[in-house]
């Protein structure tokens, strides 16, 4: 561990937690002497733009070491070790593909100085007319730096091309060394354990996961696109009595002083047409909440009726996965049905977790999204299920709506686990078993194992207008980590992913690591944190009760495990001498982390309007929701007394300064391939990142959308700025899909089912994380003034983190690597090909 070089940073040492500076992100107020020293770091003789630190500084940078925190393995157990020359590929690949260690990395605590973005003005700022939905957008003065140097790859680093030997770039000499040859049959744990249903493809059955034949039927294709549209020509062609065209187009001749006069008889024109402007104005509002209640003003033949823009709450979208019996009344599996959007570039879902209804550490899940409601069992009967077996195959029923701009390949991808590190039924410990095994039945306790390999179950076309109806079989639940559905063809952005609620995070950590993460928390807990507060105190001075050690994760360690936590808290810490001190670090984390509940929000209504606060000011779907209940709340004012030029030119101003807002958050939320308004990416990075809205937009420094070139042999740095703008922290996870351990083309050719097979899909791939130890923390955004409501704030001030990668493998040619947020998936994914 590293020495500090004065006593006023021991005493920041002992009063917080260690811990707490090596996995939090919160900012700290100085970058001065009294700082940790600066990671060592070498890569390709470059350095992140450093300029401004010392010549002292620069020269701790030049050479690479490790991350130096928790002991991430557990007593008695030797590190995996992998010579640097060792070139190995395994022949029977759908066994157990070897690992490699994992990644090592350092984080700068702070660097004074750096600006890692620039912004545009407010283009309205400039034409007279300030946004009333952009706050401004405050710099921050410093940030962290995280380095990663990724393990070596599993394959030669050289071949021989025309007698000379090249080091490997997968995308001038394709596949590269790491395609692996093809094996037509299911995947094996590393226990040697057939994993069925993990074949996705064959000559005899091309789509060998598909349960029966998909279907489809017409639907009305109207999208949110098409409608949000529709909305705002109707409301500018009312206030203007213009062609509608004029707001949306902006030809060279249309100036904002002009679109002021044009609107000069707004006020009369909303007394006549009052009726329609509220009904357009609450569908807007209905649209973007996702209101399908009775009373909503979204149409019913909408397909998107109760798809909210808004991505919050997600703890409110877990599904319990029901049993199926046999004739005998015993479970031999589980089934679910997920609904889906598809349309731009969005991929929406009424789900963002599975239950198997196994015991899990948190607040129990009491109120399932496909429980309670009409031909649907009831809440209790959902909460008493039984579980499903873990060793049982099951089901997803797939409904998606297809819509406009929305047509694309089905293709869910799952990522799965090795055998689980715990597993536990009614107490009594289980080995990892295929189907055939009968396991007890009783409560079931479920810890994952490593990550091991993922697959294409599909690669189905879907039209436009279409509702198709499809029936995936899944690998036994023990391995299950979470199926990411892409739209390969419009990817980034359109992906979203569905997790194992069961799951603990940060995930990335060895299983004893995990355990010992003073952030670790249930997925869905986490979830519930970001978007309603931490329940827990900052920290107690006795022993806590035992809900509080459950909802910590603490209960389900054994006495080895927890004293291995202690040790680590110990080493890192100084103080954690009890079992009552690890606790405290925790509590106190959290506690920093995430708000405390409100506990006045007693509605539906008002917790999700404390939701919708938490999301960014900077996401252009709240900016677009706050257009449009500004728009409400002006079209509801009385001007029965109001006359005079000035008086009507105000309130013309202010109507065409709404639909302006309404227009260009439209036009921001349109496409997550660009920096919303505000915001320009880092020149010093290759690409941009923001969190906003629980989700990602991106932006590459050289153009593009897709292509991530700084990456293509092994060797290369690919340089990464990661902001956040919602009030609450984020996190970062890299995912190699393939490029170590190896990838295959499984996918036959399947165009006598109307598909394309072989030429687009991924096939299966052995997956590795990037970046580990845990997940990268990006620090939660800070806003001054506002009512956190309908009023902006005047400044959003956002979290920075700049990320060094090198990759020590090729790329695989289909995709270079997966971001995503690990603690609030969903929609938070920007992968780069």
């Amino acid at each position: 561990m590293r020495t500090f070089r004065s006593s006023n940073t021991l005493r920041l040492a002992t009063s917080l937690p260690l811990v707490f500076l090596l996995f939090s992100s919160a900012s700290h107020a100085v970058c001065n002497d009294d700082q940790p020293d600066p990671p060592l770091f070498h890569a390709q003789d470059k350095i992140l733009d450093f300029t401004l630190m010392s010549e002292i500084q620069q020269g701790q940078v030049r050479e690479f070491d490790s991350f130096q925190g928790i002991d991430l393995q557990p007593p008695g157990v030797a590190p995996t070790a992998l010579e640097a020359d060792d070139n190995y590929l395994n022949p029977i690949h759908p066994g157990a593909q070897p690992g490699v260690p994992q990644s090592a990395w350092k984080r700068v605590n702070c660097v004074d100085g750096i600006e890692p973005f620039s912004f545009k003005r407010p283009m309205q700022e400039s034409q007279g007319i300030r946004y009333t939905t952009l706050p401004d957008i405050e710099k921050p003065k410093r940030t962290r730096t995280t380095y990663v140097k990724t393990a070596h790859s599993l394959f030669p680093s050289e071949v021989d091309m025309g007698g000379e030997l090249t080091v490997v770039d997968s995308f001038a000499n394709p596949p590269g060394t790491n395609m692996l040859p093809g094996a037509t049959r299911n995947l094996e744990d590393s226990q040697g354990g057939e994993m069925v249903n993990t074949l996705p493809s064959s000559k005899k059955r091309p789509y060998n996961l598909h349960e029966s034949d998909p279907s489809a039927i017409r639907i009305n294709p109207e999208s949110p696109i098409d409608d949000l549209r529709y909305i705002m020509e109707t409301l500018y062609e009312v206030i203007a009595d213009k062609p509608y065209r004029e707001l949306l187009t902006r030809p060279d001749n249309v100036t904002v002083s002009r679109l002021i006069d044009d609107a000069a008889d707004a006020t009369d024109n909303i007394k006549t047409a009052r009726n329609l402007v509220m009904h357009e104005l609450q569908w807007a509002v209905d649209l973007i909440e996702g209101n399908d209640k009775p009373g909503s003003h979204v149409p019913g033949d909408r397909a998107y009726r109760g798809y909210s823009l808004l991505n919050h709450s997600g703890f409110n979208r877990v599904k319990r996965v029901l049993p199926v019996f046999d004739a005998d009344g015993q479970v031999v599996g589980g089934e679910v049905t997920v609904g889906q959007l598809w349309y731009g570039g969005n991929i929406k879902s009424d789900t963002m977790f599975f239950d198997f209804g196994w015991d899990k550490i948190g607040s129990p899940v009491t109120n399932y999204a496909n429980c309670g409601g009409p031909g649907q069992p009831s809440q209790a009967a959902c909460e008493n299920a039984a579980p499903i077996p873990p060793n049982k195959p099951w089901t997803i029923h797939y409904e998606v709506n297809v819509l406009n701009r929305g047509n694309d390949d089905f293709s869910p991808m799952t990522m799965q686990f090795d055998c689980p590190s715990t597993l536990l039924i009614g107490g009594v410990k289980q080995e990892c078993t295929g189907p055939e095994t009968s396991l007890p039945t009783g409560p079931v306790d479920w810890v994952n194992g490593a990550l091991y390999a993922s697959l294409d179950q599909s690669f189905f076309p879907m039209s436009d207008g279409t509702k198709m109806s499809v029936s995936v079989k899944m690998a036994p639940p023990q391995y299950f980590n979470l199926t990411y559905t892409w739209g390969w063809r419009v990817h980034p952005p359109r992906a979203q992913a569905t997790e194992n609620g069961q799951k603990l995070v940060p995930p990335g950590l060895p299983t004893e690591a995990m355990f010992c993460h003073p952030m670790r928390a249930g997925i869905i807990d986490h979830e519930r944190f970001a978007f309603l507060g931490f329940p827990g105190p900052a920290r107690v001075d006795s022993a806590p009760d035992a809900e509080m050690i459950h909802a910590l994760g603490l209960a389900s360690l054994n006495p080895t495990q927890f004293e291995a936590c202690l040790k680590g808290f110990r080493k890192v810490q100084g103080q954690a001498k009890t079992p009552l001190d690890m606790i405290n670090a925790r509590l106190g984390l959290l506690s920093r982390l995430f708000p405390k509940p409100v506990p006045a929000l007693e509605t539906e209504r008002e917790k999700m309007d404390y939701a919708i606060s938490r999301i960014s000011d900077l996401a252009p779907a709240k900016r677009l929701w706050r257009a449009f209940k500004l728009m409400q709340e002006e079209a509801q004012t009385d001007y029965a007394g109001v006359s005079g030029a000035a008086a009507r030119e105000q309130r013309a101003e202010r109507w065409i300064s709404l639909l302006l807002d309404a227009r260009d958050a439209y036009l921001d939320w349109l496409d997550r391939t660009q920096l919303p308004s505000g915001l320009l990416p880092d020149q010093e990075t290759d690409l941009t990142m923001l969190y906003v809205n629980n989700t990602i937009y991106g932006q590459l420094r050289k153009g593009g959308t897709v292509e991530f070139p700084e990456w293509r042999r092994r060797g290369d740095v690919g340089k990464i700025t990661l902001l956040n703008g919602d009030y609450f922290p984020h996190g970062y996870l890299s995912v190699d899909f393939g490029g170590a351990r190896g990838w295959e083309n499984l996918w036959q050719s399947t165009v006598k089912n109307a598909g394309s097979g072989p030429w687009f899909s991924f096939g299966r791939f052995h997956a590795r994380f990037n970046t580990v130890p845990g997940s990268i923390a990006v620090d939660a955004a800070k806003r001054k003034g506002g009512d956190g409501y309908l009023q902006a704030p005047d400044v959003v001030k956002p979290g920075a983190h700049r990320l060094m990668i090198q990759f020590n493998f090729e790329p695989s040619p289909r995709l270079r690597f997966y971001q995503f947020d690990p603690l609030h998936h969903d929609s938070a994914i920007y992968s780069m090909h």
